[in-house]
């Protein structure tokens, strides 16, 4: 019925589907915060699992994607809530191929170690570091700076009222050290006073002189 190139053809076909062929086991038991051991059947790894919702959730997004594997197992902790319900497994391989378990339900469980492990971890606050040392580069010192904290931008400076030059304060703006004039220098007047007295008295010695003679 089949003449040799259909043989050739077929025989290369069901090579090529067995060298691609990927499949995940559907675990028989989940319950909340134990551990089960996912299996799946592939060669092209790395594989990404994935936790799925179940299809009667009506959400698209995966509840939890793990990074890469390079095995064809995986010791997952359920740290999924039991009250979430159905969820399903999916596996995807480096070439794309994908590959699906049946729905299964979360057992219940007291044990809820791993939802108080997940929050501590995540409220923890993430900090920044840096190597500070001195001018003379002796002693490194190790700078930890909280990501929560905020910069304080500096007190605005009151242009107008100018710095007196004879305070070491250097608050401009203040009642003493904002006044029209400056304790520290002299002022105009006074100085015209006494060249106007220099003046004058040169003037006299000058007449006095004049009337001896």
């Amino acid at each position: 019925m089949f003449g040799k190139s259909s043989a050739v053809f077929f025989t290369f076909t069901a090579a090529a589907l067995s060298a691609s062929a990927l499949s995940i086991d559907t675990p028989e038991k989940l319950t909340q915060c134990n551990t089960v051991k996912l299996n799946w059947h592939g060669k092209n790894a790395p594989f990404t699992l994935h936790v799925l919702p179940s299809c009667e959730s009506g959400s698209d997004d995966p509840l939890l994607v793990l990074p890469p594997i390079n095995a064809t197992s995986y010791d997952w902790t359920v740290n999924i809530p039991s009250k979430t319900g159905a969820i399903a497994f999916a596996i995807v391989d480096f070439k794309g191929n994908e590959a699906y378990t049946d729905e299964i339900d979360i057992g219940k469980s007291d044990n809820t170690a791993c939802f108080n492990a997940a929050s501590s971890s995540s409220s923890a606050v993430p900090t920044s570091t840096g190597i500070v040392t001195t001018s003379a580069g002796v002693t490194p010192t190790t700078l930890i700076v909280s990501a929560t904290a905020t910069n304080t931008p500096p007190a605005p400076i009151n242009v107008g009222s100018g710095v007196n030059p004879g305070s070491g304060s250097g608050s401009g703006g203040s009642g003493s050290s904002g006044t029209s004039g400056s304790s520290g220098a002299p002022s105009a007047s006074g100085a015209i006073a006494n060249t106007a007295s220099l003046v004058v008295g040169a003037v006299g010695v000058a007449i006095g002189f004049f009337a001896l003679l």
